[in-house]
């Protein structure tokens, strides 16, 4: 068994941190460091001012060298009373409360 350690850090630099602060930090197990894909979650508050944001996921082996991925993701935070927010069990959001 090897775990992947995955950061996310901010893409650029804006009102919630400079470039390259870290936002989270995850361990994903794995059976095998050769295996094509890993999947992990990660639950985080959304930045309080809507608009777009750009993070940096990176992912590596802290025991095995070589092995490495990054990848860039983007995400747009709405305000709290947009009606797309509105689809109905409030249940759903109980981690957040």
């Amino acid at each position: 068994m090897e775990s992947y350690t995955c950061l996310l850090s901010r893409e650029v630099d804006g009102s919630g941190g400079a470039k390259g602060s870290l936002v989270a930090r995850l361990e994903v197990e794995v059976e095998d460091v050769l295996q094509a894909e890993a999947t992990g979650t990660m639950k985080m508050f959304a930045p309080k001012v809507p608009g777009d944001y750009v993070m940096k996921v990176s992912c590596l082996s802290l025991v095995v060298l070589g092995v490495a991925a990054e990848a860039t993701c983007r995400f747009t935070v709405v305000p709290a009373d947009d009606p797309r927010l509105q689809q109905g069990d409030d249940d759903q959001n109980d981690d957040y409360d």
